[in-house]
Parts: structure tokens; C-alpha cells; sequence
């Protein structure tokens, strides 16, 4: 059996296009690789393989992160370290104003006013006087009706100061993992 012209012209085409189509597909992807890290600030190391590696790494950081204060991450890493900078200028500029206000958000304050108690702006000792207070109310009350009425105030301010610092301790443990990742962004490089 003997081969056509045609075909022999056409073989060696086809056996050198091939490899150097797939060479090309992977330079190109290491090439985004390579981009998508030096714009996070991530020097590539060279190595396919190993780049690859660490930009998924940082993918996934970021997106536990981005998803720990609530934001989806794109799963693009160039975007999700974008939005993870702007939540952290947001944190940095409310932690700023938390700092700059003389007195605290008291989040049961309608709760002290109604029970005729001046809040300090000190949430510790506000809460520590409003549920004394509300204690000796309800210890105290006339009737059944009256003793509901401070278990259901005090079983709001409970509430509403667990919801509150549950979510003052979220801000700060963010804060703390914003710093944690720069650390390790500069270890990477």
C-alpha cells in the first residue's frame, strides 16, 4: 500500500500542528496565570504547575474571606482582591468612626430610656445597669402582666447585646485576618 502525494504533504502538516498548537494553549495559560498574580502583587515563580498552584491557593483565601463578611467572591482573583480591598477600606473608615465618637452604639437604648436609666455610652456598664435594673423590675412587680412585661425587656436587651457584639467581634476578627493576609501576601513574594 503506498501513500498518496496528497497525503504525504498533508501528514507532516498535520504532526507538526498539533504540538505546537498545544504548546501554545499552555503557554498562553500560564501566561494568564502569570498575569492574574502579578496583579494581586504575586511574583510568579516561572513554573507552570507551581503558579497555578498558588493562584488557586489565593483564590480560595480570598474567596473564605470575601465569604466570612459576606460578600460572593467572582472566583477571578484580580476582582475578588479588588472587593477585598474595598471591605477593608469599609471596615477601616467604620473601626475610624467608631474610634473618633466619644460614646458607643447602645443598641438597647429605647430599653434604658423607657426604664428611665441615662445611657453612659459605655455598652458594658450600660448593659451591666439596664439588666440589674430590669432584674429588680421584675423582682419586684406587682403582678404577672408586670413581670412579663421586664422579662420580655430584658430578654430584648440580652438579644440585642449578644447580636451586637457578635457582630463588633466579626469586625474585629476581620480586621485581624485583613492584616494576616498582608502579612502572607508579602511572605508569598
Amino acid at each position: 500500500m503506498s501513500i498518496s502525494p496528497i497525503m504525504s504533504a498533508i501528514s507532516p502538516m498535520v504532526m507538526s500542528y498539533a504540538p505546537s498548537d498545544t504548546s501554545k494553549v499552555e503557554d498562553t495559560e500560564h501566561k494568564q496565570i502569570m498575569q492574574s498574580l502579578q496583579a494581586i502583587g504575586v511574583t510568579p515563580s516561572g513554573n507552570k504547575e507551581t503558579d497555578k498552584t498558588l493562584l488557586n491557593t489565593i483564590e480560595a483565601q480570598l474567596a473564605q474571606t470575601l465569604n466570612f463578611y459576606g460578600v460572593a467572591a467572582t472566583g477571578v482573583a484580580e476582582t475578588d482582591h479588588i472587593l477585598l480591598r474595598m471591605v477593608m477600606n469599609a471596615v477601616e473608615r467604620q473601626q475610624e468612626a467608631s474610634d473618633d465618637s466619644s460614646s458607643q452604639y447602645i443598641p438597647f437604648e429605647d430599653v434604658m430610656n423607657a426604664i428611665n436609666i441615662t445611657p453612659t455610652g459605655d455598652i458594658e456598664e450600660d448593659y451591666d445597669d439596664t439588666i440589674t435594673e430590669l432584674d429588680y423590675r421584675i423582682s419586684t412587680a406587682a403582678d404577672e402582666e408586670e413581670e412579663a412585661y421586664y422579662e420580655s425587656l430584658k430578654t430584648e436587651v440580652e438579644e440585642q447585646y449578644t447580636d451586637y457584639m457578635y457582630s463588633q467581634s466579626r469586625n474585629d476578627m476581620f480586621i485581624g485576618s485583613g492584616q494576616i493576609s498582608s502579612v502572607n501576601r508579602f511572605m508569598m513574594i
